[in-house]
């Protein structure tokens, strides 16, 4: 149950707001705090802790993934064209980390990026 909290008429004051925020950040447990900061920044509650194996590995199975989809003539061509971009270790990693690094999921998605009705072809040639 939240408490509730009697806001002070001065509460647009950017300072008088912050220092509201603080007090009311302080009287909450470590974990409780903890939860706060990933919400407010977006980071959600089944948060994977990024490894150097994981992301070793996750890339690995991405390629497999992507190998064994049919019908990826859009990405073969945006492969073969910019081949630095595709491969991309960072590149890859954000579809990785959009799906939470279920890697079917990516390696769809991944597809999903090229898959534009031939402009992806015009978008990497020189």
């Amino acid at each position: 149950m939240r408490a509730k909290v009697r806001v002070p008429s001065n509460a647009s004051d950017p300072e008088s707001a912050d220092s509201l925020i603080a007090s009311q950040m302080a009287k909450l447990s470590v974990t409780d705090r903890e939860k706060v900061y990933m919400a407010v920044h977006g980071i959600p509650d089944d948060f994977i802790a990024e490894t150097p194996e994981l992301i070793r590995n996750s890339l690995l199975r991405l390629q497999h993934e992507i190998d064994s989809l049919p019908d990826k003539k859009a990405c073969d061509i945006a492969e073969r064209l910019a081949p630095a971009y595709t491969q991309d270790k960072d590149f890859r990693l954000a579809f990785l980390r959009c799906e939470q690094f279920d890697c079917n999921k990516a390696a769809l998605r991944f597809l999903n990026a090229y898959d534009t009705g031939g402009r992806v072809s015009r978008q990497f040639q020189c």
